[in-house]
């Protein structure tokens, strides 16, 4: 894994030259996760490392309809309980994707969904092998 995960990226794919392959392939499978498991299309992702914990930042993630009823707290509260449970259904998908990814146990995931302020996050927890 690289030295340091800290990144910017914007949602559409594009990846600085300067950081290492599995980063890559790490933003690419949040990416597509993101995309194809919740419908999510964030602005900007930030992945940053600390100890065994790679904390995943997500921009901007819903469409002006859905932020505009999120400016009611009772639809805000739905609307994070419906993603947050969707994930719990497929996050299964994003353990197994980035434990290939990253060639050692990620052990859980959670997901952070604050749908007034358009962000959301996704903590992973990996095991370091010695």
């Amino acid at each position: 894994m690289c030295d340091s995960m800290r990144n910017n990226r914007n949602g559409d794919g594009a990846v600085p030259s300067d950081n290492c392959k599995t980063n890559d392939d790490l933003f690419r499978v949040i990416v597509s996760f993101v995309k194809s498991q919740l419908g999510l299309n964030p602005d900007e992702i930030f992945i940053d490392e600390h100890g065994s914990c790679i904390n995943v930042t997500l921009k901007n993630v819903f469409a002006d309809a859905e932020r505009n009823a999120a400016k009611d707290k009772s639809t805000a509260i739905l609307i994070a309980k419906t993603f947050t449970e969707s994930f719990l259904s497929v996050r299964g998908i994003l353990l197994a994707a980035c434990t290939e990814t990253l060639k050692m146990p990620v052990e859980s995931a959670t997901f952070l969904l604050d749908p007034q302020s358009n962000y959301a996050s996704i903590l992973l927890t990996v095991e370091r092998l010695k």
